[in-house]
C-alpha cells in the first residue's frame, strides 16, 4: 500500500478464494441476505421455500421456468388449503419481490408474478379469487 494522499489502508478481509467464491452466491441468497428484519427474512425463505417444493424446482437454474401458470397453481393451491388471504398475499409478495430481483440480476428474464400484479385493491380481490 502506498501512503500517497489519498490512498486507502486497509488489510484485505477476503482471501483470493473467499472473493472469486462470492461471484457463485446464487442472486435468491443475496436477495435473502439482504433484508435486514429477521422475521420478515425467515418468512420470505419459509414462503418461496413452500413455493419451492410446491413446484418440485431442483435448483436455482430451475427458476428460470417459472411462468404465470406456476404462480396461479400455487396460488389455488393455497386457497384449497384455506389460507387466509393475508397470508396468501405475503407469500406470494415474497416471491414478487425474489423476481423482482432476479429480473434487477438479469437472473431471469421476467416476472410470473406480473400478470397478477395490479393496484392493491385488485391484488385482494386476486389472493380471495377461487
Amino acid at each position: 500500500m502506498s501512503n500517497e494522499p489519498g490512498s486507502v489502508k486497509s488489510a484485505r478481509a477476503l482471501t483470493s478464494d473467499q472473493y472469486v467464491g462470492l461471484a457463485d452466491v446464487p442472486p435468491e441468497i443475496e436477495w435473502l441476505a439482504n433484508i435486514t428484519n429477521d422475521k420478515t427474512r425467515r418468512s420470505y425463505k419459509s414462503d418461496v421455500a413452500k413455493f419451492v417444493a410446491f413446484t418440485g424446482l431442483k435448483n436455482s437454474a430451475a427458476l428460470r421456468t417459472v411462468a404465470h401458470s406456476h404462480v396461479n397453481a400455487w396460488r389455488k393451491d393455497m386457497q384449497t388449503r384455506s389460507l387466509g388471504a393475508v397470508t396468501i398475499r405475503r407469500k406470494l409478495s415474497a416471491l414478487s419481490l425474489l423476481f423482482d430481483y432476479l429480473c434487477e440480476r438479469n437472473a431471469v428474464l421476467g416476472n410470473p408474478w406480473t400478470a397478477l400484479s395490479g393496484p392493491p385493491r385488485i391484488l385482494r380481490k386476486v389472493a380471495l379469487q377461487p
